[in-house]
């Protein structure tokens, strides 16, 4: 799901993902600690997160609202912040002003931010409405509503479940899909070509990296044999503050045995995988690098 200001949220099967626009997490929330908290029998429906405010929001079936104040990554406090449909209608029924964003929601389970009616079915950027849907997502000229197309979110061959989708405040479309028969997360792009000047605009009016950057350039599998593209050093856990174990010299072979946490390193999106080094290896000195050696690398530097 988007939302204007700058920020992608998407919606997984366990958990909610909240990125700013570099594709940097956030904030998570595992949606069954979240049902557990909304009691039982009530079911999620949709999510909206305003930055300025620094509030998510969660409707259900019936239309409430449920909130979260200042969500984090930390699983407890956002249990402490989380209010159900009362206690948001008690705190917001009358518009309360949190930095310096007035937030008003009505019984019925309307949203006003700043006194306008946020829809969340549907987001204007630039000239065109984009509506995402369970298979596509529908785009619109605003002014010519018969100048409209849809982008297929589903994987044509069947191979892939989708996961996610998220507008970009630039008009891309990023698609999540899960492949089963790889265990990997994929994630694609549709760029924007149905307006152009706005996209130029945008990328050329912000400073940040060109989001396409982050897009993860190793396509990691546990199981998947890889060479390392440059020096990579091979650690004893997952973190670059550990241990180096040795260092691998570009062109070794790798066999990849366990996927690791997800991490952006030098403008790259990947994992960290723990691997063992294969036969024929050599470390940055050219010295032979026993096979069966294990550690952990980041997957970025592996093609």
């Amino acid at each position: 799901m988007y939302t204007d200001n700058n920020l992608l949220m998407t919606d997984k099967i366990a958990k909610i993902y909240l990125f700013d626009i570099q594709l940097q997490l956030k904030a998570y929330f595992e949606l069954y600690d979240i049902f557990s908290l909304c009691g039982q029998g009530v079911c999620l429906t949709s999510t909206y997160y305003d930055e300025a405010s620094d509030i998510i929001f969660f409707k259900d079936t019936d239309d409430n609202l449920h909130s979260i104040i200042h969500p984090c990554l930390n699983d407890e406090e956002n249990r402490k912040n989380y209010k159900n449909p009362e206690e948001t209608l008690k705190l917001f029924e009358n518009e309360t002003i949190i930095n310096n964003t007035g937030i008003r929601v009505t019984k019925s389970g309307s949203l006003f931010i700043n006194g306008k009616y946020t829809y969340w079915g549907q987001h204007k950027i630039g000239n065109f409405v984009y509506q995402i849907t369970s298979d596509d997502c529908l785009v619109y000229e605003s002014q010519n509503v018969q100048n409209n197309f849809y982008v297929n979110i589903l994987d044509e061959n069947g191979k892939e479940e989708k996961e996610s989708v998220a507008i970009h405040p630039s008009g891309d479309i990023y698609i999540l899909r899960m492949n089963w028969e790889t265990n990997t997360h994929n994630l694609y792009r549709v760029e924007n070509t149905w307006d152009p000047q706005w996209r130029k605009e945008w990328y050329e009016n912000h400073e940040t990296e060109n989001v396409s950057q982050t897009v993860p350039s190793t396509n990691v599998a546990v199981n998947k044999e890889m060479t390392c593209s440059d020096n990579l050093r091979l650690r004893s856990e997952e973190a670059t503050t550990s241990r180096v174990i040795t260092t691998m010299q570009k062109g070794t072979k790798v066999k990849i045995l366990k996927l690791g946490k997800a991490e952006t390193i030098d403008g790259i999106s990947s994992n960290w995988v723990q691997v063992e080094v294969l036969s024929g290896a050599k470390d940055k000195d050219g010295k032979a690098l026993k096979a069966g050696i294990i550690g952990w690398c980041y997957g970025g530097y592996l093609e």
